[in-house]
């Protein structure tokens, strides 16, 4: 494809918040293509402004979200896009990442809870990848 001018692609830009991933879709091309097009026309600006007014539309509905009901949606903009804003998402990995049968009977038997799993594995998965790097480097850990 052809590159944009810079006119289109200003207004490509606005149409879509400045959501890189979505500016390549639209032009079929990569979103590293989209990044060299917006440093060689000097847009990059253009697009954190984009970015910065999908955020301040996102806390605005915050506000009124009780009103308008768009509470949801607002926290989905806002975790994705405003994280450099402070605007984060605590996961809970052990509901995050349901525990198979088998795994929850191994953990019993070897009495760890599910809240444990992190301390327990932190030190083997160490050991695993010391064991990996020392295996892809012909030596032993």
């Amino acid at each position: 494809m052809a590159v944009p001018g810079k006119a289109e692609l200003r207004k490509a830009i606005q149409a879509t918040g400045g959501v890189v991933s979505d500016l390549a879709k639209h032009y079929s091309a990569s979103r590293q293509t989209i990044y060299n097009w917006l440093d060689a026309k000097d847009l990059r600006d253009e697009l954190n402004a984009a970015r910065q007014n999908l955020i301040d539309v996102a806390q605005d509905n915050i506000y009124g979200a009780l009103m308008d009901g768009d509470l949801d949606i607002s926290k989905f903009v806002l975790e994705r896009k405003g994280r450099q804003f402070g605007w984060t998402r605590q996961i809970d990995v052990g509901q995050a990442v349901p525990l198979s049968n088998e795994l929850k009977s191994l953990l019993d038997e070897m009495g760890i809870t599910p809240e444990q799993i992190g301390t327990e594995l932190l030190p083997v998965l160490r050991e695993l990848k010391a064991l990996q790097e020392a295996e892809a480097h012909g030596g032993s850990a």
